[in-house]
């Protein structure tokens, strides 16, 4: 009994030992954090481009649909190079991180869905006096950008990284700003820059953290 009594831990120690795990969960989260950033912020840098030149060449926001091509190709790619190295036995914040950038994910690309199904179909079925003066105009950037600085943001709380979360609020707030403000083609340019500030930047900055603790 004494023996069972000596070996049980204080709160102080218990308290030590979950911070002490929490914080190399943070770690261990940190070596692979950053290229994922990298890789789906140059993918949205390089389709923004993409999609406003040839949007503002043609006059047709029909280009667009290039951005569900993106998410295919970014969830494929991603799937066969970090996929693996997801394998095992997981740190709590890592499987939380995951879970903020999928709920992202599905957000992004079902509203994104939605909202091109019901300018599509329902046109069709309901009287024009009952819909918006101009239905075609959308808030689909305005959306992403939102959604994306919500996760930047939370990424930046969780890994206790201020210079990241602060990248997250300047996306969303600065970002929205200019999505709502700019007409057209030019809104693809918004998220040219989201992608540099909310994705690209969090993701240098997670590299030179890891770096840093090697």
């Amino acid at each position: 009994m004494e023996n069972n009594l000596e070996k049980q831990l204080t709160p102080e120690e218990s308290l030590s030992i979950i911070s002490a795990s929490m914080e190399k969960s943070r770690e261990d989260m940190l070596e692979n954090a950053g290229a994922p950033m990298y890789w789906w912020g140059s993918l949205m840098l390089v389709f923004s481009l993409a999609v406003f030149f040839l949007w503002d060449k043609t006059g047709s926001s029909a280009w667009n649909c290039l951005w569900f091509a993106m998410a295919i190709i970014g969830y494929i790619v991603g799937k066969c190079t970090y996929g693996k190295k997801r394998k095992g036995i997981r740190s709590f914040i890592s499987v939380i991180m995951q879970k903020v950038w999928g709920t992202f994910g599905i957000l992004a690309v079902s509203s994104s869905t939605l909202i091109v199904l019901c300018v599509l179909g329902i046109l069709r079925f309901f009287p024009t006096r009952l819909l918006s003066p101009d239905p075609v105009s959308v808030p689909i950037t305005v959306i992403i950008v939102v959604l994306l600085g919500c996760s930047t943001t939370v990424t930046g709380w969780i890994l206790k990284n201020g210079w990241i979360a602060a990248a997250g609020l300047l996306t969303g707030i600065v970002g929205t700003a200019f999505a709502v403000a700019l007409p057209g083609a030019h809104q693809e340019l918004v998220l040219t820059g989201v992608s540099l500030v909310g994705l690209i930047l969090p993701g240098l900055i997670i590299d030179k953290g890891r770096c840093r603790h090697e």
